[in-house]
């Protein structure tokens, strides 16, 4: 046998190897057209992003993603997980609990800027924007100094510490620990499981009532 013998000869593939037989000027593998499935995207509309931000919103806070359940994750505090907390244990009484965290949040926020010159979290990358004519009849400009501000910030800042000093120490702690953004997680969504508040996001909201008590006991006394 010669060398071309050997060549022409077929070797025959083992069983359970066998190929699909194609046909005569057709491809095994058939490769999509590249043309056609552009047009079956853009065919398809695109998905309102403000209906899947709420969305997401409503399964992270365990709510039926409906219309209920959207309208109600359109809350602000649904979006943070301090908000998600507050609002598993007081539902629709949240808002005045949450006003209480964020006056307490934005008081520390002045006073680490103004006074410490500091930020809580890195600031984010500035982009340069055409600046429009902007008219509004309730707009006041903040004539303030920079003395000014720095005062005011203290002063705000002193009345929350006053505010703090009637709730217990590890109550106080715990706000600061959430503030600082330590510690565990406050709100929990495990696959297979209702997302609810942990330990420690429980824990948050006693911590939050009892300051929002020592806000409303002293406007009383005022």
């Amino acid at each position: 046998m010669g060398k071309g013998d050997r060549r022409a000869k077929t070797k025959k593939a083992p069983a359970g190897c066998d190929l699909p037989k194609s046909r005569k000027g057709s491809s095994i593998r058939a490769v999509p057209d590249a043309r056609t499935m552009a047009g079956k995207l853009a065919s398809q509309p695109d998905p309102d992003p403000q209906r899947v931000a709420l969305a997401s919103r409503a399964r992270r806070a365990g709510l039926a993603d409906d219309r209920d359940g959207r309208k109600a994750a359109s809350v602000s505090y649904m979006g943070f997980p301090e908000g998600l907390a507050l609002h598993s244990v007081h539902g629709n009484d949240t808002a005045r609990l949450w006003n209480v965290w964020q006056g307490y949040s934005m008081a520390e926020d002045a006073y680490a800027y103004h006074y410490m010159g500091t930020r809580r979290r890195a600031s984010g990358m500035k982009l340069k924007a055409i600046r429009d004519r902007v008219e509004a009849e309730d707009f006041k400009r903040d004539t303030r100094t920079v003395d000014e501000k720095a005062r005011d910030a203290v002063n705000r800042w002193m009345t929350w510490q006053g505010y703090l000093g009637r709730i217990s120490s590890q109550q106080m702690a715990t706000i600061k620990a959430v503030y600082w953004c330590e510690g565990p997680p406050l709100w929990v969504q495990a696959p297979g499981f209702k997302p609810a508040a942990t330990m420690a996001g429980v824990a948050f909201v006693r911590a939050i009532e009892a300051l929002a008590d020592a806000v409303d006991g002293d406007r009383r006394v005022k």
